[in-house]
């Protein structure tokens, strides 16, 4: 039974393909479109000015330089252990979030993870 498929489906193909051989001969299949690549159609991301990056980690290290000072009025002129190392965790992620669009900031950059 696998067998009589199978011939049946090589002869259909067949047929199919000479059938296709035949029409184009006669000019009746339309003529071939241009292939299509991937990189005619591609989209390059428009990459963030560094300026506006650069902006963007001074007005958020003026900030935290803003809380800072009114932190250290509120501990008494010195900063108390546990409010400094709040402080650093946050001077540590500003640091690591412009670090990480810094060096996503190129044309050819792929996301990995949509991260």
């Amino acid at each position: 039974m696998r067998l009589f498929l199978s011939a049946t489906v090589f002869a259909g193909l067949m047929l199919s393909a000479n059938g296709a051989a035949n029409a184009q001969t006669r000019g009746t299949l339309p003529p071939p479109r241009a292939p299509t690549s991937p990189i005619q159609s591609y989209i390059p991301p428009i990459p963030t000015p560094v300026e506006f990056l650069n902006r963007e980690l001074s007005e958020r290290l003026f900030t935290l330089r803003q809380e800072a000072i009114a932190q250290r009025e509120q501990d008494g002129g010195t900063l108390s252990a546990e409010s400094r190392s709040r402080l650093q965790a946050k001077l540590d992620q500003i640091q690591s979030a412009y670090q990480r669009k810094r060096s996503r900031n190129t044309g050819y950059h792929v996301y990995s993870g949509g991260v």
